[in-house]
Order: structure tokens, then C-alpha cells, then sequence
């Protein structure tokens, strides 16, 4: 139910032309007490389970967050992703460049290209 949520929200983003593939964004994400802590507890995995290049779990959201009918409590906004889009993977990551050798990768794809 929650990732159909968030896809809600990055599709409404879609349709307004802002972004054009979830790759290029970052989600930010906040709840009520009990999702709250759900979504800190989770934090390192979500990215990867909303296949979106950032997701930030935050205290609070400005007005024109998506808000969850289905989920009472859940808020969900969808900005552009930091840093440029590495050209392996084609997520976006502030970790671009950084790795010796490897000037258009971000780490993680350096880190398998180097094995």
C-alpha cells in the first residue's frame, strides 16, 4: 500500500511535466508518530523499494504535499533528485564523480565496475 501511495504522488508529478521518469527524483516522505518511525526505521531501503534516486524522511513537508486518503497521517512530496544522473545506472546521486577513474559513475557503480 505504501509504495502504490508513493507512486501516486510521483505520477501527479509526471502529468504536471515536472519530472519525466522517477529516476530524476527524490522523495520526500513523513508521517503521523507510528509512520514516522516506520519510515526511519526503513530509511536506507526505500530509494531502492520506490526505485527513485532519493528518498529523505522528514519531520515535516510544506502544504503542497501529497496527502494519502488511503493512509491517513502520510505525506508524500516529490522534488527533483540532487546531483547530476550517473551514466551506468541512470539514478541521480550528489556521489557523481567523486570515485578515482570513474568520472560520469556514482559510487555504487564505480564500487561494481572496479571488481
Amino acid at each position: 500500500m505504501l509504495r502504490g501511495e508513493v507512486f501516486k504522488a510521483l505520477e501527479s508529478v509526471r502529468k504536471k511535466k515536472t519530472l519525466k521518469h522517477p529516476r530524476e527524483a527524490q522523495v520526500r516522505i513523513t508521517g503521523e508518530k507510528p509512520w514516522l518511525k516506520f519510515l526511519q526505521d526503513n530509511s536506507l531501503t526505500w530509494a531502492n523499494f520506490f526505485r527513485v534516486s532519493q528518498v529523505v524522511v522528514a519531520y515535516e513537508l510544506s502544504p503542497a504535499a501529497w496527502r494519502s486518503e488511503r493512509l491517513p497521517g502520510l505525506q508524500v512530496e516529490v522534488v527533483p533528485a540532487e546531483g547530476p544522473a550517473c551514466e551506468r545506472c541512470r539514478f541521480h546521486s550528489t556521489t557523481v564523480g567523486k570515485t578515482p577513474g570513474f568520472p560520469n559513475l556514482c559510487q555504487r557503480c564505480a564500487q561494481v565496475l572496479a571488481i
